[in-house]
């Protein structure tokens, strides 16, 4: 009998372990669904650092809220950690007026201007608060990947998906970059109303969304590292808590 409790109370031990261990790897997220296309995408990138959620007493991540300018910079300058290591600008501030106050993004500003990947409105201004477009995201990505020579990351992937049904409203500055990003697989445009096979719009002056984010740079994630799941290089810095 008293063997029988001795390996009941182990088998209850390593039952909460687990779940614990679980928990820890597998944090609910309030408003993200198993049933959700980019569900995978998001955990990815909470488990990586590179996505944090909006709330500081649960994980809500509001995949359908409009991305930021600085938000987008945050996202993608924590993923640069994963290839080379913590930023670190000290006490610097990024060279635009309406970005004196240092805040989550601060870093991942300083660094992207001094890469090239990001400018601002030609009148010293970033408008980190303002919406980014898809259009804009497909630029940003694009910069970054040619920044970085990480074109070879994506040629298994890459074929020439054939023009966008809306090629003509896409900006002649952004029009290579989506449709590079479509060759590599990265950014995916979306059926139009009559649901044409093989008929994709890229919509560039739509608004990009926080789940759009998060998908582009988990198919990245997935082609630079051929894993959803990457070990940060020693002591990467910690992102914020929020966004």
């Amino acid at each position: 009998m008293k063997r029988v409790v001795q390996v009941l109370a182990i088998f209850l031990i390593l039952c909460l372990s687990i779940s614990t261990v679980a928990t820890a790897r597998a944090p609910a997220m309030a408003d993200v669904s198993t049933e959700d296309w980019f569900h995978s995408y998001v955990l990815s990138g909470y488990r990586n650092r590179y996505i944090r959620g909006t709330s500081l007493t649960n994980f809500r991540f509001d995949p359908n809220r409009a991305l930021t300018r600085g938000e987008f910079i945050a996202m993608l300058g924590r993923f640069h950690t994963l290839l080379e290591g913590p930023l670190n600008f000290g006490n610097r501030l990024p060279a635009f007026y309406d970005t004196q106050t240092r805040t989550f993004y601060t870093t991942y500003l300083i660094w992207a201007v001094e890469a090239g990947i990001i400018q601002g409105d030609g009148a010293g201004r970033f408008h980190p608060n303002a919406v980014m477009t898809r259009e804009q995201m497909a630029l940003v990505l694009a910069r970054y990947i040619a920044t970085y020579e990480l074109e070879s990351h994506f040629y298994e992937a890459s074929r020439d998906r054939g023009q966008y049904a809306d090629a003509d409203r896409i900006s002649s500055a952004a029009r290579a970059a989506a449709h590079q990003l479509r060759n590599f697989d990265i950014m995916h445009g979306s059926r139009g109303v009559n649901d044409v096979p093989g008929v994709y719009y890229f919509r560039p002056q739509d608004n990009a969304y926080r789940k759009e984010a998060a998908a582009v740079l988990g198919r990245m994630l997935l082609a630079i590292f051929d894993d959803d799941v990457v070990t940060p290089p020693p002591q990467a810095q910690r992102p914020s808590p929020i966004l």
